[in-house]
């Protein structure tokens, strides 16, 4: 199944691209959309989005389906879905 992916703000630039399309398996889940973009883009993402482990993203990655945050990495995703990510970061 296709899952098309949207960035949003510094992420167009770390992603190299502001959309692109993930492939996974049938009934393949959030957790599992994670894993494919950490494989594809981890060349160009800076250590600071993820974890001191520098395995998992951290929460200042907020990825959307639809109107619903996406935290729960058993999340099922279907075919043809859009799942779109932002940064959460505040300055002052």
């Amino acid at each position: 199944m296709k899952v098309r992916v949207q960035f949003h703000g510094i992420l167009v630039d770390w992603m190299g691209g502001a959309r692109t399309e993930v492939s996974l398996p049938d009934g393949g889940t959030f957790g599992e959309l994670l894993m494919e973009i950490k494989k594809n883009f981890s060349s160009t993402m800076p250590p600071q989005l993820r974890n001191k482990d520098q395995e998992t993203f951290n929460r200042a990655l907020w990825a959307m389906r639809g109107k619903d945050r996406l935290s729960e990495l058993n999340t099922e995703l279907k075919d043809g879905e859009e799942v779109q990510f932002f940064l959460s970061l505040a300055g002052g």
